[in-house]
């Protein structure tokens, strides 16, 4: 009897134990999962094009201010102000390499490669917080414009435009996920 007793009287302590550690982690947990958690605040200023192609830096933007509503982790201001984090963007190059041509010497796919210096200013130290701050990317597409027209309608889905925008998309999303990572 007495041994029953004691044996009951360590599995309710042990029970009350691991009930009071649980307590204690879940507190600290929830903690740290609201500061985790808290929505930081990024402002883009408009980013500076050293390329001779117009207009490509409001394109990238774009791209990146619909990366960061998509993702919803972090929130857009409209003043630097009112901001965390400053994405200062600069796009350094922009080449269009001709790969391959047709027997009439015409070419036919082309590789867009685009390099661009990234820097994630902290406010409250100034700090940049992006280790690798060059970003390059690419995209190789197929000039269809020339091709004959099909059931009489031609097929102009992959030119460069088309091929810009699917290489914004892409370092965009990889920007935001260094981003989101950093944060």
């Amino acid at each position: 009897m007495k041994r029953i007793l004691i044996i009951s009287f360590m599995l309710f302590l042990s029970l009350f134990t691991i009930y009071c550690i649980s307590d204690c982690c879940d507190s600290v947990l929830s903690k740290e999962l609201n500061d985790s958690n808290r929505t930081k605040k990024i402002y883009i200023k408009p980013f500076v094009n050293n390329t001779d192609q117009y207009g490509i830096e409001v394109e990238f933007v774009n791209a990146i201010v619909n990366e960061i509503i998509m993702d919803e982790r972090i929130s857009l201001e409209n003043s630097e102000t009112e901001s965390d984090v400053v994405i200062i963007g600069i796009i350094e190059k922009y080449i269009l390499h001709q790969l391959f041509y047709d027997i009439s010497t015409a070419y036919e796919q082309y590789k867009l490669f685009v390099v661009l210096n990234i820097s994630l200013i902290n406010k409250s130290d100034g700090k940049n917080l992006l280790k690798n701050s060059k970003i390059e990317g690419f995209q190789i597409y197929t000039d269809k414009t020339r091709m004959k027209i099909i059931n009489g309608i031609k097929n102009n889905d992959n030119d460069e435009e088309m091929a810009r925008m699917l290489l914004w998309k892409r370092m965009s999303k990889n920007i935001i996920r260094s981003v989101v990572r950093v944060l």
